[in-house]
């Protein structure tokens, strides 16, 4: 499930990081008091959208594969489902 997720949103979240940093990176060069105040915002945010990106075509994925795996239910989940079913069902 994981595999087929990400080719459906490899090249998005690629697009996405690419055109946030064509934004922001311009932003840092400019020049003046407004280049002065906006430069470490703009590089800050530049940055922070290439980690985003990085972890979002890397480790989302291997959580996600790690979580949708098949448990084994344990003693205490066993009557646990068991006494949860019997109250939905009482209800």
């Amino acid at each position: 499930a994981a595999i087929l997720a990400m080719e459906e949103v490899t090249s998005p979240i690629i697009a996405i990081v690419f055109v946030l940093i064509a934004v922001f990176l311009p932003v840092a060069m400019l020049g003046g008091i407004a280049g002065q105040l906006y430069k470490q915002f703009a590089i800050t945010i530049a940055i922070s959208v290439v980690f985003s990106g990085f972890i979002a075509l890397t480790l989302s994925p291997t959580l996600a594969a790690v979580f949708l795996r098949p448990q084994k239910e344990g003693i205490f989940a066993r009557y646990f489902n068991k006494g949860l079913g019997r109250v939905v069902q009482l209800y």
